[in-house]
């Protein structure tokens, strides 16, 4: 053991050596390593970016010789140590679903109210279940101008006493934007109505309708009730992707897996089954016939599964996405649950939770005002093509008109202009 040391005050202001001599090598990797994490470390304690994000970001930056990038820690080696420095400012975990929401939480950085709903649901004088909403104004208003909404929930990296953490975004240009994260106590119709009543509340408040012409989502049965419900005018459209998945678990149900990887056949006769979401629907009676007629006698359970649950339960137009530009809400899987997946081992606390949203606040601000950007720049380039083709006078009214069409971009965008 080496017994050399500084001695530094409170301000990290070296006051002397010890007397003591080093009896090792030095090792100067150590200090590079060393002033790496103590700038991760400050980072994680001040932000609410994830873990390993920050870890990544700085080790770009720290410019570390060879020998000491060969000796750094991965994101995931240090993972464990960094989260122990971000809980100390993080609450602590709550024994019940009745907990307070400390203040910083309620804002967003800048101090724009980011809580939007906090409903509970009391069963003998004690809350049984509760709700909890997050969005900026900003956000709401993309959400409530987009004439189509993707909706989608996480449930394997929901906090404690919670059973999901469900995400809303608006699809604007071919873009999707995160516009609301819910933290949801149950899956039931209720929870999905009060939800979107919560909603509406706030577009009331902006002067703004809830009303989209195309809502997209998996194909849980409680929320296809509250959604036919809620929103009677609104086309329901069920992923396509929850769709395939649904037919293949029934596959594994039926114990048809082996069937299915080893004869050609199964397997064709099967994904034609999963093929009939593409068809037009004046031509999906007759297509479903062929299959089930072409189909070898070994798959007769799914076929009848099929016709009993999809093509007897379901309305058609719920699960086929043949005249469907976007077919799947993929793209609406919540960033929050890949960081959790990827640098928390698939859990956060709701500490950490509540952090994380707040990080998402930050990434929806970024994208907004990046695709605003484009925008602009894509008007200017318009503008710049029309100047070129005129001459004299035109050139400076023109020029009056972009200012003032730079002006109006931001308000624009979230008008539905863009």
């Amino acid at each position: 053991m080496c017994w050399a040391g500084v001695h530094l005050d409170a301000h990290d202001q070296f006051i002397k050596f010890t007397k003591h001599d080093h009896n090792h090598m030095p090792v100067p990797e150590r200090v590079e390593i060393r002033k790496l994490i103590m700038n991760v470390k400050t980072r994680v304690q001040d932000e609410t970016t994830a873990i390993g994000q920050i870890y990544n970001e700085e080790l770009g930056k720290a410019n570390l010789s060879k020998s000491a990038l060969a000796a750094a820690a991965t994101a995931k080696e240090i993972n464990s140590t960094l989260n122990q420095a971000r809980r100390l400012t993080t609450p602590n975990l709550p024994t019940s679903i009745d907990f307070l929401i400390p203040s910083k939480y309620r804002t967003t950085n800048n101090g724009e109210r980011y809580l939007l709903g906090d409903r509970v649901q009391r069963y003998d004088g004690e809350v049984d279940n509760r709700i909890l909403l997050f969005a900026t104004d900003e956000q709401l208003k993309t959400l409530f101008t987009c004439s189509h909404i993707m909706m989608d929930g996480t449930f394997d990296c929901s906090p404690s006493h919670f059973d999901q953490v469900y995400s809303i975004h608006g699809i604007k240009n071919d873009h999707n934007f995160l516009c609301v994260i819910a933290l949801l106590g149950n899956r039931t119709a209720i929870i999905y109505k009060e939800l979107f009543s919560i909603l509406a509340n706030h577009a009331r408040r902006l002067d703004l309708q809830f009303r989209p012409q195309m809502i997209t989502s998996d194909f849980e049965p409680a929320l296809i009730k509250t959604v036919a419900n809620e929103f009677p005018n609104t086309r329901h459209i069920g992923c396509n992707f929850h769709f395939v998945n649904a037919i293949y678990r029934q596959i594994q149900h039926l114990g048809l897996v082996t069937d299915y990887r080893n004869d050609e056949c199964v397997r064709s006769s099967a994904r034609k089954l999963m093929a009939l979401a593409l068809v037009p629907i004046d031509k999906l009676e007759l297509a479903f016939q062929k299959v089930a007629r072409e189909s070898p006698r070994s798959l007769k359970p799914l076929i009848d599964y099929f016709n009993r649950y999809w093509m007897t339960k379901v309305k058609w137009t719920l699960w086929n996405v043949s005249n469907v530009e976007l077919r799947t809400n993929n793209i609406v899987e919540v960033r929050l649950g890949l960081a959790i997946m990827i640098y928390n081992d698939g859990y956060l606390s709701i500490g950490e939770i509540l952090h994380e949203l707040l990080g998402e606040m930050g990434h929806f601000s970024y994208i907004a005002f990046d695709r605003m950007n484009k925008q602009r720049l894509k008007k200017e380039a318009q503008w710049r093509k029309r100047r070129g083709q005129q001459t004299g006078d035109d050139e400076d009214t023109d020029n009056d008109k972009d200012e003032e069409n730079d002006d109006d971009t931001a308000e624009d965008y979230q008008s539905g202009a863009y």
